[in-house]
Formats: structure tokens, sequence, C-alpha cells
């Protein structure tokens, strides 16, 4: 090639990670290294392209988990996942995980968890590599976590607002209804659209109120038959 001065910087890294990684088998380091330099584009943002926009990222991920179970011969019941709607901060800043390969990672990993085993192991991998968690990735794990809970019930949607709360999803009979009342102080439920709401307490985030009416909820599950739509 050309003498030096006439490369780009990003000519010359592309050369050295061509002449660092010789080995047999370190296409994949040379392709992250690429991922590196090029960088990972608007995958995680407002601009999205291909089948990820399509899908959103958090479902792209357990299709494509179910595509690699079925062509390992291991296919999985399906379940249907819980749809969460926050209005809350809810992403992994650039100042907390600088380099984009590791962050599309982070973001992997939270969004495939099936556990809150799984969750609690990564946010103790998080805080040893990268520090103190911040409120927008506590608030991308409880939403998981949320999410994790929810799913054995047969709850449709959780609807988090600034002020407010919704379950939506789940038929209840007047027993039932009395019986989370009666744990969960404020709790409304309206027959017409299958939906427990409450109104955020004061001096608690809506994640806080969220995780709460998840807790409540499990309290007093033996005592009520939560019957999916």
């Amino acid at each position: 090639y050309p003498s030096a001065r006439e490369l780009s910087d990003e000519a010359r890294a592309r050369l050295t990670t061509l002449s660092d990684f010789t080995d047999l088998g370190s296409g994949s380091k040379i392709a992250m290294r690429d991922l590196e330099l090029r960088g990972a584009g608007s995958l995680l943002g407002d601009e999205q392209s291909g089948h990820v926009a399509a899908v959103g990222f958090e479902l792209y991920c357990e299709l494509l988990a179910e595509a690699v179970a079925e062509l390992q011969g291991s296919i999985a019941p399906p379940s249907r996942p819980v749809r969460v709607d926050a209005q809350v901060d809810a992403y992994i800043p650039s100042t907390y995980v600088g380099m984009e390969a590791a962050k599309m990672d982070v973001h992997r990993r939270i969004a495939l968890a099936g556990s809150e085993d799984d969750l609690r192991e990564l946010e103790s991998e998080l805080a040893d590599r990268f520090g103190a968690i911040p409120e927008p990735v506590g608030n991308l794990i409880g939403i998981q976590a949320v999410r994790i809970a929810l799913a054995p019930l047969g709850a449709v949607q959780l609807s988090v607002r600034r002020d407010r709360i919704a379950l939506s999803g789940l038929t209840l009979g007047a027993e039932d209804i009395r019986a989370l009342r009666s744990a969960i102080p404020g709790l409304l439920y309206t027959t017409a659209k299958r939906e427990l709401s409450m109104r955020v307490p004061e001096g608690r985030t809506a994640m806080e109120a969220a995780t709460n009416l998840v807790a409540g909820i499990f309290e007093v599950r033996g005592r009520v038959s939560f019957r999916p739509t």
C-alpha cells in the first residue's frame, strides 16, 4: 500500500486490525473491531432499519433466540410476551457504557433474560464492570423484571405513566377484586377493560409503584384466580 502519509486514520486502523488478527478463527474479532470503527448506526435509536425496525429490538432478540433454538432442535414452548409501555427514561447512556458493541450486548442480555436471577446476575456484572448503575439502566432492568413476573399471570400490557399505572388483560371475579384491594390500597379494577389501575403514591417513582403492584399481586396470588383473556 502507499506511504502511510497517504492513508487516513481509519484506513490505518483497518490495516492494523488485519495484521493483529491473523490466526484461524479471528473473523469474529475482526468483525467486532470493524463495528467499533464504523459504529453501530442507529440500531438502538429512533431511526432503525430492516427487521429490527419492523418488530422492535426486544422482540427481534426473542425471535432470533427462537430461530437458534429451532436449529438446535430444542424448541421451547412459545410464550406471549407482556408489553410494557413505560413513560420513564429506560436506556443505556453512552457515559455509562461507551462502546456501542458492549451497549448492544447489554441491551440483548436484558431483553433475553428469562428470570429474576438472570437480571440480578447481570446487575452485579454491570456494577463490577462499569460502576454504580444509573437510573435509566435500572429502569430498563426493572421493566424486564416486571415483564418476567407478569408473564405467568397471562397479563397483556402494563402501562406506566408518571402518576398512574395500569395492568390489562386479566379477568377477575368479585372475590378476587376484594382480595387485591385489601392487599393494595387504592387499586381499582375496570371490568369492561379488564384492567387493574392505581395512582402512583406520593414520594414513589412510577417504576417503584409498578414493582410494588406486581409484588402485591403475587402476595395474594394463591387467593386470586387469574384468568387471562
